[in-house]
């Protein structure tokens, strides 16, 4: 997966002026300037020392303005902004090594595969797996007995009226029996399967074909066991034939808590 990095580049701005501007004089504040410095060098009216001195006070008040203003103009114009830092964006050396994957399985990874158009070809996929052999100790059971009776839900899932377990099923109830089909991984610890769902051929286990309530199993396995996809197992335990209902709704009808499974190919 690919993944995204954004990178935020944070700029500050520190302001210094050069020199301390002095504060701007008004036209009223520069007139009484003058007539403060005239009052304290020389009375008014006496001849043209007196003249002479009024036109270099008149002068030295203009220059005192035209210093502030020079310093007020320097210290804003003279202020740049700081450069904004520069950020390195730096990737993964070239020869760095890939990263380790693990080999463990997991539930998705066996995949869904395109179902058969061709009858004979969909006809072989459709069989259900052998009836498993006779072991002491466990009833055998087949696929072709569990979903031998119509057992369906309404589209919220609750059961119609007309879905009632056969006796002969619900004798099976927290029996010991031994069940055959073919295996989908739920469940992993490590690199063998906990928990899986047992059906009764190979479209529902690996063609994406929706089994009915009655054509599979849910079962708890315990000590785990290897993935076994491609070819039908039996497994031994105890099995259960009643409805696990929540809110109304059928969660599943049978399940199952295996000790062993046997490959039906060896």
């Amino acid at each position: 997966m690919a993944s995204l990095c954004f990178v935020f580049l944070t700029r500050n701005k520190f302001r210094e002026p050069l020199l301390n501007p002095s504060p701007r004089l008004s036209h009223n504040e520069t007139t009484s300037l003058n007539d403060r410095l005239e009052g304290m060098v020389m009375p008014k009216g006496q001849g043209p020392l007196y003249t002479v001195m009024k036109q270099s006070l008149q002068v030295l008040a203009l220059v005192i303005v035209g210093v502030a203003g020079l310093a007020l103009f320097w210290s804003t114009s003279s202020e740049s902004p700081a450069p904004a830092p520069v950020s390195q964006i730096q990737g993964a050396p070239i020869d760095a090594p890939a990263p380790a994957t693990t080999s463990t399985p997991k539930p998705g990874a066996f995949g869904i595969k395109q179902a058969p158009t061709d009858p004979a070809a969909r006809a072989a996929l459709a069989a259900e797996a052998p009836t498993p052999k006779v072991k002491a100790g466990y009833t055998p059971v087949t696929f072709n007995e569990l979903s031998s009776f119509s057992y369906e839900t309404d589209k919220d899932g609750k059961l119609l009226p007309t879905s009632v377990i056969p006796k002969a099923i619900s004798k099976l109830d927290k029996s010991a029996v031994a069940l055959s089909g073919f295996l989908v991984p739920i469940e992993f610890q490590e690199d063998k399967v906990s928990s899986l769902i047992l059906v009764r051929n190979q479209l529902l286990c690996c063609y994406g074909e929706e089994p009915k309530l009655n054509e599979w199993v849910f079962v708890s396995v315990d000590p785990p066991v290897e993935a076994v996809t491609d070819v039908p197992v039996t497994l031994y335990g105890t099995f259960y034939a009643t409805p696990d209902i929540e809110e109304d709704q059928v969660i599943s009808l049978y399940r199952m808590e295996a000790t062993e499974m046997e490959r039906m190919d060896s």
